[in-house]
């Protein structure tokens, strides 16, 4: 067991040694078809190293045949984003989540008709009420979104349409 683990942790480490040549090759020939900046480049490597070490490399997957354009977009989208925050949030949400589907807890249900209101014949106490009791049940982790833009999935490293990603959701 103790040399499976030094075997995984030599591959991993020699995969990583592959990686770090091969962005160190990508970036400098970004560096000379698109005339990036020293500090441009110390900052790309920063973010792609920030995912890279916590095992989120695929997000950059592609991104020497970018555009300028489509480069920077997923550069200020990455630096948006905190990977060890999303790592943590799918490892206690997904990973490590223990609920019993069988108690009915977790079980989604459609909603009763007496339960829709149509905004434009709501009160304006009404409105505030309702609004109020939805911002309780989302401090309260009772409601859950999902929101997929339409296109390619390839960001998700998905070969197919958003549509059909499977979210591993009960239902």
């Amino acid at each position: 067991m103790a040399d499976d683990n030094q075997e995984e942790a030599k591959s991993v480490a020699s995969a990583e040694e592959e990686n770090k040549e091969s962005d160190k090759e990508q970036t400098e020939e970004e560096v000379k078809e698109n005339q990036i900046s020293p500090e441009d480049l110390d900052e790309i490597a920063e973010i792609r190293n920030k995912f890279a070490a916590l095992d989120q490399h695929h997000i950059f997957n592609g991104f020497s045949s970018l555009t300028r354009e489509q480069k920077d977009e997923l550069l200020a989208q990455a630096q948006s984003f905190d990977p060890s925050e999303i790592n943590r949030l799918f490892d206690s949400l997904v990973t490590n989540y223990t609920a019993d589907l069988n108690t009915g807890e977790t079980e989604l249900t459609p909603i009763d008709d007496e339960m829709v209101s149509i905004k434009s014949k709501l009160s304006e106490k009404e409105y505030d009420q309702l609004y109020e009791s939805g911002l309780d049940l989302i401090r309260a982790g009772r409601v859950g979104v999902v929101i997929l833009a339409g296109g390619q999935g390839s960001r998700l490293g998905f070969n197919h349409p958003k549509g059909l990603y499977n979210v591993d959701l009960p239902s």
